[in-house]
């Protein structure tokens, strides 16, 4: 996705003209599968807005708008309005009897602890089960630090709070809700890695002395 919407030196043409509605139509489908995916797509529709391609954001927009407008189209014909999904009417006992119960009700954790848990949760943890993403914020910033990477890297930031602070608020922590944001996450973390190659012969020439004056 990064590729055919935010990459600078992406295609153009006709492949470009793919990327532009396969980059919508799956920002608009994950929305659908998961509405709390709006925290991914409104940096990354921000981003494509400032690269002042307004025909790659009229493509994109009309193919995000095909899902939405099904996804909407469902939810009236199912709950009665547009806007109600199936998260607003999750299925709970309460004193015995079965009610539906909207998931809003589940998003009222104090956030400073919601933030411990999820990165800390035993079972179901950040530094359990994606160790890796503690890279990305020296990713992040060895993006921001360069020309060509300065908004990926802003925007990845802005997603990475944005996810943060809507787990933490939510009441409950799954190792799956952290899929989209891991995958994400191979942008900061190939820039480390990038680093670390690059690094890799400055750091041998600065230790080797040291360690062959030890063994002497």
């Amino acid at each position: 996705w990064a590729h055919g919407i935010g990459d600078i030196k992406a295609p153009t043409g006709r492949k470009r003209r793919r990327l532009d509605v396969a980059a919508g139509l799956l920002l608009g489908i994950g929305v659908w599968a998961k509405v709390t995916n709006l925290v991914f797509v409104i940096p990354f529709g921000l981003w494509l807005i400032s690269r002042g391609d307004l025909i790659s954001v009229r493509r994109s927009v009309l193919a995000f708008a095909v899902p939405i407008g099904l996804f909407l189209a469902s939810n009236a014909a199912l709950f009665g309005s547009p806007f109600t999904t199936s998260y607003s009417r999750v299925l709970i006992r309460k004193d015995g009897a079965l009610t539906t119960e909207s998931i809003t009700e589940r998003f009222k954790e104090p956030l400073k602890a919601g933030l411990v848990r999820v990165l800390t949760d035993e079972g179901e943890g950040l530094a359990n089960k994606a160790p890796l993403l503690a890279l990305t914020i020296i990713g992040a910033g060895l993006l921001l630090m360069q020309p060509t990477t300065r908004i990926p890297g802003g925007v990845f930031l802005i997603v990475l709070m944005g996810f943060l602070t809507v787990q933490g608020k939510y009441g409950f922590t799954y190792a799956r809700f952290f899929l989209p944001i891991t995958g994400l996450s191979v942008l900061p973390v190939g820039a480390v890695l990038r680093w670390m190659a690059r690094a890799g012969p400055i750091l041998r020439r600065l230790f080797r002395p040291r360690v062959e004056e030890r063994v002497n």
